[in-house]
Order: C-alpha cells, then sequence, then structure tokens
C-alpha cells in the first residue's frame, strides 16, 4: 500500500464528532446558538427598559408637523380675510368720494321742495302735496346708498357736530337762543357712521337784548329858552 492510500485509509477511520459536542466547545466557550439567544434577549430587554420606538417617534413628527401647517394655513386665511375686508372698504370710500357731489346738490333739492312745501302748504294743500312727495322721493333715493338725514328742523337746538350755521337771526325771544330758525340745506351722514358726510346748513337764533329805552324828561323839569 502507497503512502497517499494510508493517509485517506487513516481520514476515512477519524471518528465524527458528536452531534451534541455543538453545545459546548473545547476551549469553555459558549456555544453559537446561546450567543444568540442572549442577544435577543438583551434587546428585548433593551426594549422594555424604554428606548424610543421609531415608529412612535416618526408620528410625533407628523402630527407635529401637521399641527403647524394648520396653524400657519389658519393665520393665512385670517390675513386674507382682512386684505379682503379692507378693500371693499376703500373701494366703498372711493365710490362715496366720487358720488358725494350729486349727494349735496340732492340734498339741496331737498331743501328747496320742503321750503316751497311750506310756502304752499296755506295757498295751495295740492301743491304743497307735491312738493313734500318730491322731498320724501329724495330721502328714499339717498337711501339706497345707506345715506340718511340728520333730521335738522327748524325749532331744534344747533349742533355743530350735525349743522353749520350759514346766517344768525337775532331774536328778542331768550328761549329761542341757539334753536334753529330755518333749514336751507339737509344734513345728511351715511349709516352707522359716527362722523356727518353733510352737515346741514341753517340759520340759527342768537338771542340780543333790546336796547334800553331813551330816558324821558319831565315837563317839569323842561326849560323854555
Amino acid at each position: 500500500m502507497t503512502e497517499t492510500e494510508d493517509s485517506a485509509a487513516e481520514t476515512d477511520a477519524a471518528p465524527i464528532p458528536d452531534a451534541a459536542a455543538g453545545h459546548a466547545g473545547n476551549d469553555g466557550t459558549a456555544p453559537a446558538g446561546e450567543i444568540q439567544d442572549e442577544t435577543a434577549e438583551n434587546a428585548e430587554a433593551a426594549g422594555s427598559a424604554g428606548l424610543p420606538d421609531d415608529g412612535t417617534v416618526l408620528l410625533k413628527r407628523i402630527d407635529a408637523a401637521l399641527e403647524s401647517f394648520h396653524s400657519r394655513a389658519q393665520h393665512y386665511e385670517e390675513t386674507n380675510r382682512m386684505l379682503h375686508s379692507r378693500i371693499e372698504s376703500l373701494q366703498s370710500d372711493q365710490v362715496r368720494v366720487l358720488l358725494k357731489p350729486v349727494f349735496e346738490r340732492l340734498a339741496t333739492l331737498q331743501a328747496q321742495a320742503a321750503d316751497a312745501a311750506a310756502d304752499a302748504r296755506d295757498r295751495d294743500p295740492s301743491s304743497a302735496g307735491d312738493f313734500e312727495f318730491f322731498a320724501i322721493s329724495i330721502d328714499e333715493l339717498l337711501a339706497l346708498y345707506d345715506v340718511e338725514p340728520v333730521g335738522a328742523a327748524p325749532g331744534i337746538a344747533f349742533d355743530s357736530r350735525l349743522h353749520h350755521g350759514a346766517r344768525i337771526v337775532p331774536t328778542a325771544d331768550p328761549e329761542l337762543d341757539g334753536r334753529i330758525q330755518r333749514v336751507q340745506r339737509q344734513g345728511y351722514k351715511y349709516a352707522g357712521a359716527d362722523r356727518v358726510m353733510l352737515p346741514a346748513r341753517v340759520s340759527v337764533y342768537r338771542h340780543t337784548a333790546p336796547d334800553p329805552a331813551p330816558e324821558t324828561v319831565p315837563d317839569s323839569e323842561q326849560t323854555i329858552s
């Protein structure tokens, strides 16, 4: 038998290691199966010890991002509403400025119609009714543009916020002092506005004390030249 054949025979005759030997090495180290089990147990223990879960953290970040987005979107919507309201207000103010001369002319016509109605009330009631209807129609026309009269009328107290004193009328009656004598043109303001758009032009009573009567000299004191 050759040397090569002797080596093969020795290899075939070598004992097969016992399968159970895989549970413990010759050098005293733990087998691979026990190392894997220990690694899994350590990972499970670490998870139960409170280490953050990647999925939970991601969901929290998404929720925070959505909340921030909704907050910004709500802010933008509110800003857009404010801008839209401001634009409408500016457009309305521009229209009112353009129409103000028309309102002034209509206010003058209304005052003239009211004066004509008052003058014709005693001598021609039919004409007076026509003039009154015309004056009322002008007020209704202005109301379509949210313009309302300030209510100036003879006998009421003069108010510098609503009326413009165009003429002073002297009176000896102290009770008439500071009251409207005649409305030359009715005043108007926009509904809900604090200031008048067109103050009423009125004549106002002003109390004036009468001049003292001249002193008369008794006849007995008169001298004859």
